[in-house]
């Protein structure tokens, strides 16, 4: 009775080793968006934003997780003559990367933090917009990469906890008309 129960136990394991083998990636963004008009050339306008969340993936033996963190800028709503610049002058992070082990022999699992990283990064000049821009990642993005065991305890789920938060500024350039503009990481 015994011996059954483990070879159950060990053949559903086996079914969800082969069915889970790859990571998914999903976004997580944290924007703040400024509605500017022509009366404002000029001004310069704070953009912040900021944000706490995480989230589950499927792991699976040699599964790969990677990260990419950049500062992030557009225009997304444009009625408007001229130009507008956004500048994001800081972008500060925490990513966690935790792993759930399930131990082959027993079934048992338990969650382990394989990594954490802090860093910063922000943009080389200003974004200029004329047109409407979506917003996007721009330079000075910063990767990271975490690869699974292939052995031992098998990863079944990776869990990622971030925290981003980004600063910087706008400042219109408009003949005429309205524009929305949008910044962060």
């Amino acid at each position: 009775m015994k011996q059954t129960r483990l070879l159950a136990v060990l053949l559903l394991l086996l079914l969800f080793l082969v069915a889970q083998r790859a990571v998914v990636a999903w976004p997580f963004t944290a924007e703040q968006y400024q509605p500017v008009y022509s009366s404002q050339n000029g001004w310069y306008f704070s953009i912040s934003a900021s944000k706490s969340d995480g989230g589950e993936l499927d792991g699976g033996y040699g599964a790969v997780i990677e990260a990419k963190v950049a500062p992030a800028t557009g225009a997304p709503a444009w009625k408007a003559n001229g130009s507008i610049s956004v500048y994001i002058d800081n972008v500060d992070y925490t990513i966690t990367v935790k792993v759930l082990y399930i131990n082959p022999s027993t079934g048992l699992g338990a969650w382990r933090v394989l990594d954490t990283v802090t860093g910063s990064t922000y943009s080389e000049a200003p974004s200029n917009f004329q047109v409407y821009v979506p917003t996007k990642d721009v330079e000075y993005r910063k990767y990271y990469s975490w690869t699974l065991p292939s052995s031992g305890d098998y990863p079944a789920k990776v869990r990622v906890e971030f925290s981003i938060s980004a600063s910087g500024s706008a400042n219109p350039a408009l003949t005429s008309g309205y524009a929305t503009v949008g910044g962060g990481c």
